[in-house]
Protein backbone atom coordinates (compact mmCIF):
# COMPACT_ATOMS: atom_id res chain seq x y z
CA UNK A 1 0.00 0.00 0.00
CA UNK A 2 3.00 2.73 0.68
CA UNK A 3 4.38 1.64 -2.51
CA UNK A 4 1.37 2.08 -4.23
CA UNK A 5 1.09 5.59 -2.75
CA UNK A 6 4.53 6.29 -3.23
CA UNK A 7 5.54 7.14 0.44
CA UNK A 8 7.57 5.54 3.17
CA UNK A 9 5.97 2.90 5.64
CA UNK A 10 5.87 5.12 8.54
CA UNK A 11 4.34 7.98 6.32
CA UNK A 12 1.48 5.61 4.98
CA UNK A 13 1.17 4.38 8.99
CA UNK A 14 0.54 7.96 10.17
CA UNK A 15 -1.21 8.82 7.53
CA UNK A 16 -4.00 6.40 8.76
CA UNK A 17 -3.31 6.85 12.29
CA UNK A 18 -2.94 10.52 12.64
CA UNK A 19 -3.95 12.11 9.37
CA UNK A 20 -3.86 15.38 10.62
CA UNK A 21 -0.34 15.55 10.87
CA UNK A 22 0.26 14.42 7.23
CA UNK A 23 0.17 17.05 4.50
CA UNK A 24 -3.01 17.02 2.54
CA UNK A 25 -1.25 15.80 -0.65
CA UNK A 26 -0.17 12.79 1.15
CA UNK A 27 -3.02 12.24 2.72
CA UNK A 28 -5.20 11.74 -0.41
CA UNK A 29 -2.32 10.27 -2.11
CA UNK A 30 -2.09 7.44 0.99
CA UNK A 31 -6.54 7.31 0.80
CA UNK A 32 -6.59 6.34 -2.86
CA UNK A 33 -4.23 3.64 -2.95
CA UNK A 34 -6.27 2.75 0.30
CA UNK A 35 -9.27 2.79 -1.83
CA UNK A 36 -7.38 1.30 -4.83
CA UNK A 37 -6.14 -1.80 -3.02
CA UNK A 38 -9.05 -2.28 -0.74
CA UNK A 39 -6.58 -2.53 2.15
CA UNK A 40 -8.12 -3.01 5.63
CA UNK A 41 -5.92 -2.33 8.93
CA UNK A 42 -5.06 -5.17 10.76
CA UNK A 43 -7.26 -3.73 13.75
CA UNK A 44 -5.02 -6.43 16.64
CA UNK A 45 -1.98 -5.70 15.34
CA UNK A 46 -2.25 -1.99 15.59
CA UNK A 47 -3.95 -2.15 19.43
CA UNK A 48 -0.79 -4.42 20.12
CA UNK A 49 1.48 -2.04 19.41
CA UNK A 50 -0.38 1.13 20.43
CA UNK A 51 -1.21 -0.58 23.40
CA UNK A 52 -4.90 0.35 22.80
CA UNK A 53 -7.84 -0.72 21.26
CA UNK A 54 -9.68 2.72 20.43
CA UNK A 55 -12.93 1.22 21.86
CA UNK A 56 -15.16 2.52 24.93
CA UNK A 57 -17.69 0.38 26.57
CA UNK A 58 -20.93 1.65 27.85
CA UNK A 59 -23.49 -0.33 29.75
CA UNK A 60 -27.11 0.97 29.47
CA UNK A 61 -29.62 -0.17 32.36
CA UNK A 62 -32.19 -1.03 29.05
CA UNK A 63 -32.19 -0.54 25.56
CA UNK A 64 -35.41 -0.58 25.43
CA UNK A 65 -36.15 2.44 26.67
CA UNK A 66 -36.45 4.96 23.41
CA UNK A 67 -34.52 7.57 26.16
CA UNK A 68 -31.12 5.62 25.97
CA UNK A 69 -31.27 4.27 22.67
CA UNK A 70 -31.49 7.83 21.19
CA UNK A 71 -28.74 8.33 22.90
CA UNK A 72 -26.84 5.85 21.83
CA UNK A 73 -26.42 7.93 18.43
CA UNK A 74 -24.77 11.20 19.22
CA UNK A 75 -22.45 9.45 21.70
CA UNK A 76 -21.50 6.93 18.65
CA UNK A 77 -21.03 9.39 15.99
CA UNK A 78 -19.13 11.79 18.40
CA UNK A 79 -16.47 9.27 19.50
CA UNK A 80 -16.22 7.68 16.02
CA UNK A 81 -14.96 11.49 14.75
CA UNK A 82 -12.38 11.14 17.67
CA UNK A 83 -11.38 7.27 16.12
CA UNK A 84 -12.91 5.26 18.69
CA UNK A 85 -15.37 2.64 18.24
CA UNK A 86 -18.77 2.46 20.69
CA UNK A 87 -19.50 -0.93 22.31
CA UNK A 88 -22.88 -1.58 24.23
CA UNK A 89 -23.95 -4.30 27.09
CA UNK A 90 -27.10 -3.68 29.16
CA UNK A 91 -28.45 -4.83 32.06
CA UNK A 92 -31.78 -4.70 32.43
CA UNK A 93 -31.78 -2.88 35.83
CA UNK A 94 -30.11 -5.62 37.58
CA UNK A 95 -26.90 -4.48 39.10
CA UNK A 96 -25.52 -7.93 39.57
CA UNK A 97 -25.88 -8.81 35.48
CA UNK A 98 -24.17 -5.12 35.30
CA UNK A 99 -21.22 -6.60 37.23
CA UNK A 100 -20.97 -10.11 34.38
CA UNK A 101 -21.95 -7.46 31.09
CA UNK A 102 -19.23 -5.23 32.22
CA UNK A 103 -16.82 -7.85 32.89
CA UNK A 104 -17.17 -9.18 29.46
CA UNK A 105 -16.57 -5.36 28.01
CA UNK A 106 -13.55 -5.07 30.14
CA UNK A 107 -12.33 -8.41 29.19
CA UNK A 108 -12.65 -7.67 24.98
CA UNK A 109 -10.61 -4.86 25.44
CA UNK A 110 -11.61 -1.37 25.71
CA UNK A 111 -9.61 2.24 26.82
CA UNK A 112 -12.46 3.26 28.78
CA UNK A 113 -15.69 2.82 30.40
CA UNK A 114 -19.09 4.78 30.51
CA UNK A 115 -21.52 4.23 33.34
CA UNK A 116 -25.37 5.50 33.64
CA UNK A 117 -26.31 6.79 36.50
CA UNK A 118 -24.09 6.94 39.54
CA UNK A 119 -25.52 4.00 42.16
CA UNK A 120 -23.49 0.48 41.42
CA UNK A 121 -22.83 -2.46 42.87
CA UNK A 122 -19.46 -2.13 44.31
CA UNK A 123 -17.44 -4.56 42.18
CA UNK A 124 -17.92 -2.51 39.10
CA UNK A 125 -16.22 0.04 40.61
CA UNK A 126 -13.25 -2.88 42.17
CA UNK A 127 -13.03 -3.93 38.84
CA UNK A 128 -12.51 -0.94 36.87
CA UNK A 129 -9.48 0.00 39.96
CA UNK A 130 -7.93 -3.40 39.26
CA UNK A 131 -7.47 -2.79 35.58
CA UNK A 132 -7.19 0.65 35.60
CA UNK A 133 -9.45 1.57 33.49
CA UNK A 134 -10.42 5.68 33.24
CA UNK A 135 -13.76 5.57 33.44
CA UNK A 136 -17.32 8.30 34.07
CA UNK A 137 -20.87 8.13 35.07
CA UNK A 138 -23.16 9.74 32.30
CA UNK A 139 -27.33 11.41 32.64
CA UNK A 140 -27.48 11.80 36.55
CA UNK A 141 -24.93 13.83 39.01
CA UNK A 142 -27.14 13.29 42.38
CA UNK A 143 -25.73 11.21 44.82
CA UNK A 144 -22.08 10.94 43.91
CA UNK A 145 -18.81 13.42 44.49
CA UNK A 146 -17.15 11.48 41.49
CA UNK A 147 -15.71 13.95 39.44
CA UNK A 148 -15.74 12.10 35.93
CA UNK A 149 -19.68 12.60 36.07
CA UNK A 150 -21.76 14.50 33.46
CA UNK A 151 -25.55 14.72 33.41
CA UNK A 152 -27.96 16.83 35.30
CA UNK A 153 -29.56 16.85 38.99
CA UNK A 154 -33.01 14.14 38.32
CA UNK A 155 -34.04 15.78 41.63
CA UNK A 156 -33.93 19.20 40.74
CA UNK A 157 -35.82 18.32 37.04
CA UNK A 158 -38.24 16.80 39.10
CA UNK A 159 -38.94 19.39 41.38
CA UNK A 160 -39.36 21.86 38.71
CA UNK A 161 -41.88 19.70 37.04
CA UNK A 162 -43.69 19.75 40.28
CA UNK A 163 -43.78 22.79 40.96
CA UNK A 164 -44.80 23.76 37.56
CA UNK A 165 -48.39 21.32 38.33
CA UNK A 166 -49.00 22.81 41.40
CA UNK A 167 -48.53 26.47 40.05
CA UNK A 168 -51.75 24.66 37.35
CA UNK A 169 -53.65 24.76 40.90
CA UNK A 170 -53.51 20.67 41.51
CA UNK A 171 -53.53 19.97 45.15
CA UNK A 172 -54.23 16.24 44.60
CA UNK A 173 -51.39 14.60 43.34
CA UNK A 174 -50.16 11.08 42.80
CA UNK A 175 -46.54 10.22 41.62
CA UNK A 176 -45.57 7.06 39.68
CA UNK A 177 -41.60 5.89 39.70
CA UNK A 178 -39.88 2.89 38.85
CA UNK A 179 -38.06 1.16 41.57
CA UNK A 180 -35.99 3.04 43.37
CA UNK A 181 -33.75 0.24 44.89
CA UNK A 182 -30.06 0.27 42.98
CA UNK A 183 -31.70 2.90 41.14
CA UNK A 184 -30.41 6.74 42.17
CA UNK A 185 -32.15 8.65 39.36
CA UNK A 186 -35.57 6.98 40.63
CA UNK A 187 -34.94 7.96 44.14
CA UNK A 188 -34.18 11.82 43.19
CA UNK A 189 -37.17 11.94 41.09
CA UNK A 190 -39.65 10.99 43.53
CA UNK A 191 -37.34 12.72 46.24
CA UNK A 192 -37.94 15.83 43.81
CA UNK A 193 -41.41 15.74 43.45
CA UNK A 194 -42.28 15.08 47.34
CA UNK A 195 -39.72 17.88 47.79
CA UNK A 196 -42.46 20.46 45.77
CA UNK A 197 -45.31 19.30 46.81
CA UNK A 198 -44.50 19.59 50.38
CA UNK A 199 -43.13 23.14 50.05
CA UNK A 200 -47.00 23.84 48.82
CA UNK A 201 -48.42 22.08 51.39
CA UNK A 202 -50.01 19.37 50.02
CA UNK A 203 -49.54 16.31 51.65
CA UNK A 204 -49.54 12.84 49.23
CA UNK A 205 -51.33 9.87 50.24
CA UNK A 206 -49.31 6.82 50.92
CA UNK A 207 -51.58 4.81 48.15
CA UNK A 208 -50.65 7.78 45.94
CA UNK A 209 -47.22 6.80 45.68
CA UNK A 210 -46.86 3.97 43.35
CA UNK A 211 -44.08 1.96 42.37
CA UNK A 212 -44.16 -0.01 38.97
CA UNK A 213 -41.35 -1.36 36.38
CA UNK A 214 -39.58 0.94 34.17
CA UNK A 215 -42.32 0.85 31.05
CA UNK A 216 -45.97 0.90 29.39
CA UNK A 217 -47.12 -1.89 31.90
CA UNK A 218 -46.19 0.34 34.77
CA UNK A 219 -48.20 3.10 33.43
CA UNK A 220 -51.44 0.63 33.23
CA UNK A 221 -50.63 -0.49 36.42
CA UNK A 222 -50.25 2.42 37.94
CA UNK A 223 -53.69 3.33 37.02
CA UNK A 224 -55.34 0.24 38.00
CA UNK A 225 -54.02 1.28 41.65
CA UNK A 226 -55.75 4.15 41.90
CA UNK A 227 -59.19 2.94 40.38
CA UNK A 228 -58.68 0.55 43.27
CA UNK A 229 -58.15 3.06 45.97
CA UNK A 230 -61.46 4.18 45.19
CA UNK A 231 -60.72 7.97 44.29
CA UNK A 232 -58.35 9.36 41.35
CA UNK A 233 -56.38 12.38 41.93
CA UNK A 234 -56.63 15.45 39.61
CA UNK A 235 -52.69 14.78 38.38
CA UNK A 236 -50.46 11.85 38.00
CA UNK A 237 -46.80 12.90 37.81
CA UNK A 238 -44.79 9.67 36.22
CA UNK A 239 -41.27 9.46 36.64
CA UNK A 240 -41.07 8.46 33.00
CA UNK A 241 -42.62 9.21 29.63
CA UNK A 242 -43.28 5.63 29.37
CA UNK A 243 -45.20 5.41 32.49
CA UNK A 244 -46.56 8.43 31.52
CA UNK A 245 -48.03 6.99 27.91
CA UNK A 246 -48.54 3.75 29.79
CA UNK A 247 -51.22 5.33 31.74
CA UNK A 248 -52.66 7.85 29.20
CA UNK A 249 -53.42 4.00 27.70
CA UNK A 250 -55.00 2.82 30.54
CA UNK A 251 -57.21 6.07 31.58
CA UNK A 252 -58.38 5.50 27.49
CA UNK A 253 -59.58 1.91 27.77
CA UNK A 254 -60.61 2.50 31.90
CA UNK A 255 -62.86 5.95 30.06
CA UNK A 256 -61.02 8.28 32.27
CA UNK A 257 -60.57 11.60 30.02
CA UNK A 258 -56.63 13.13 29.86
CA UNK A 259 -56.94 16.10 31.18
CA UNK A 260 -60.18 16.29 32.17
CA UNK A 261 -60.46 13.99 34.69
CA UNK A 262 -57.08 13.29 34.97
CA UNK A 263 -54.08 15.00 34.24
CA UNK A 264 -50.74 13.35 33.79
CA UNK A 265 -47.06 14.43 33.28
CA UNK A 266 -43.65 12.49 32.02
CA UNK A 267 -40.26 13.04 32.41
CA UNK A 268 -37.61 12.54 29.79
CA UNK A 269 -39.29 13.86 26.07
CA UNK A 270 -38.70 10.94 24.26
CA UNK A 271 -40.33 11.45 20.68
CA UNK A 272 -43.51 9.70 21.14
CA UNK A 273 -44.62 12.50 23.81
CA UNK A 274 -45.26 14.97 21.55
CA UNK A 275 -47.38 12.33 18.89
CA UNK A 276 -49.78 11.26 21.79
CA UNK A 277 -53.71 12.23 21.95
CA UNK A 278 -53.04 14.32 24.11
CA UNK A 279 -49.56 15.67 23.42
CA UNK A 280 -47.44 14.53 26.85
CA UNK A 281 -46.32 17.53 29.34
CA UNK A 282 -42.95 16.70 30.14
CA UNK A 283 -39.32 16.99 30.99
CA UNK A 284 -36.76 17.29 28.12
CA UNK A 285 -33.75 15.51 28.92
CA UNK A 286 -30.26 17.22 26.95
CA UNK A 287 -29.72 13.72 25.11
CA UNK A 288 -28.03 14.70 22.65
CA UNK A 289 -25.86 17.36 24.70
CA UNK A 290 -24.95 14.39 27.26
CA UNK A 291 -23.39 12.17 24.60
CA UNK A 292 -21.53 14.84 22.84
CA UNK A 293 -20.02 16.21 26.59
CA UNK A 294 -19.11 12.45 26.99
CA UNK A 295 -17.48 11.31 24.24
CA UNK A 296 -15.69 14.42 24.09
CA UNK A 297 -14.34 13.74 27.87
CA UNK A 298 -14.06 10.10 28.12
CA UNK A 299 -12.04 10.61 25.41
CA UNK A 300 -9.67 13.74 27.09
CA UNK A 301 -9.32 11.15 29.74
CA UNK A 302 -7.70 8.64 28.06
CA UNK A 303 -5.95 10.04 25.71
CA UNK A 304 -4.32 12.77 28.12
CA UNK A 305 -5.11 11.55 31.75
CA UNK A 306 -6.80 14.64 31.98
CA UNK A 307 -9.00 15.96 35.25
CA UNK A 308 -11.75 17.34 35.00
CA UNK A 309 -14.66 19.10 36.83
CA UNK A 310 -18.57 17.21 36.89
CA UNK A 311 -20.99 18.84 34.24
CA UNK A 312 -24.27 19.51 34.88
CA UNK A 313 -26.58 20.45 32.26
CA UNK A 314 -30.10 21.97 31.93
CA UNK A 315 -33.49 20.62 31.49
CA UNK A 316 -36.09 21.91 30.43
CA UNK A 317 -40.38 21.89 30.88
CA UNK A 318 -42.11 20.99 27.84
CA UNK A 319 -45.82 22.02 28.61
CA UNK A 320 -48.37 20.35 26.63
CA UNK A 321 -51.74 19.49 26.39
CA UNK A 322 -51.80 16.48 29.17
CA UNK A 323 -51.73 18.95 32.21
CA UNK A 324 -55.07 21.09 32.92
CA UNK A 325 -54.75 24.19 34.64
CA UNK A 326 -57.57 23.98 37.46
CA UNK A 327 -59.76 26.95 38.51
CA UNK A 328 -60.37 27.44 42.33
CA UNK A 329 -63.03 25.66 42.55
CA UNK A 330 -62.10 22.49 40.90
CA UNK A 331 -58.25 21.75 42.91
CA UNK A 332 -59.56 19.33 45.47
CA UNK A 333 -58.03 21.34 48.88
Amino acid sequence: MAREAGVSLGTASKALSCPDKVKPNTLKKVLEAVSAMGYVRNGVARSLAARKTWRVAVVYPTLKNPMFSNSIDSLQQSLLEMGYQLVIGSHEYNQKREVKVLQALVESGVDGVILVGTDHDDTVFQMLETYDIPYLMMWSTDETSYPHTIGFSNRQAAYEIARHVVAKGHRKAAICGGPAEGNERSRQRRAGFLDALEEASISVKPEWIIETQFSLDGGREAIKRLLAVGELPTVLICGTDLHAIGAMHQCQLSGIDVPGRLSITGFDDIEFASAMIPSLTTVRVPMHEIGVEVARTIVAIIDDGASVEAIELETLIIERESLKTLTEGKRGD
